[in-house]
């Protein structure tokens, strides 16, 4: 075995009389394994001790954020569908009601004023049409 193999740490899963054993993943292809540590006496039972309070530590911060990140995620997609349903049941109706009494103020000057208009061209339309009428009468019974 001349390549040496790279894994994560885990979890403490148990002791026994000559070692401890962690949970492992292979960082190649994720495969899980038990990683089994030999203490010496002294200094190197330490070592394991701060590496294993040193594991547990990441673990516990990389779990709070990830918490956090789902808690934020979560809570701002419930915010966003709160203020949706807020604007959809009291701020739209009102607004919809406001514009139709302002189109209804607006439409009646506008049919009145309509109206008297056409009134006008359609007078002024029978006043130019009468007067062409009677010159080519006239000038018929001339003929």
């Amino acid at each position: 075995m001349g390549s040496r193999t790279i894994m994560r740490w885990g979890r403490k899963v148990g002791r026994g009389k000559y070692c401890e054993a962690f949970e492992g993943v292979y960082c190649t292809d994720n495969e899980k394994c038990i990683i089994k540590i030999l203490p010496q006496k002294g200094l190197g039972y330490k070592a394991v001790n701060q590496l294993e309070k040193s594991v547990n530590s990441k673990l516990e911060s990389a779990l709070a954020r990830q918490i956090q990140m789902q808690f934020q995620t979560s809570s701002k997609q419930a915010l966003q569908d709160a203020l949706r349903s807020a604007l959809e049941d009291s701020v739209i109706p009102p607004f919809e009601i406001t514009c139709k009494n302002l189109l209804d103020q607006v439409d009646s000057p506008l049919q009145k004023g309509l109206a008297k208009h056409t009134a006008a061209a359609q007078q002024q339309f029978e006043s130019t049409h009468s007067t062409l009428a009677v010159a080519l009468r006239g000038m018929f019974s001339m003929i």
